[in-house]
């Protein structure tokens, strides 16, 4: 009996081991829209590639639901992935992924798309100081 409770009690600890990781994988990076929304980027996925970019996984967690124009749903998490150039101060966008509140999902992939600009006082800016500097 005792052997079966130190199993299930070694199982419970990896387990809860792994939740930890998963819990701990979004780090909070800044508030947008005037605080309804927090900003996450995902320390697991986080790629840096030979040609001095990285790629990385923004999570944005809407306080109250937004808008999503093209589909006409409202969602509360959405999910971006960029490739940030620490040489040209630039970023492409890669993919997304909205989670809406009505339970569905809609997701995309662009892995064509042109480097933009990073602008002054942006997210986007945010991400290139904490992945460049």
């Amino acid at each position: 009996m005792k052997k079966i409770n130190l199993t299930i009690l070694f199982l419970m600890l990896i387990f809860s081991d792994k939740l930890k990781a998963q819990e701990n994988r979004w780090v909070f990076l800044c508030d947008y829209d005037k605080g309804n929304c927090n900003v996450y980027y995902d320390t697991i996925s986080l790629q840096k590639n030979v040609n001095n970019t990285t790629t990385i996984w923004l999570k944005y967690i809407y306080n109250k639901p937004d808008f999503d124009n093209t589909t006409r749903k409202y969602f509360k998490t959405a999910l971006q992935q960029y490739e940030i150039s620490c040489d040209d101060r630039t970023m492409r966008f890669i993919a997304w992924v909205y989670y809406y509140v009505d339970g569905s999902s809609d997701s995309q992939t662009n892995k064509t798309s042109q480097p933009e600009s990073i602008y002054p006082e942006t997210i986007s800016e945010r991400v290139y100081y904490l992945l460049c500097k």
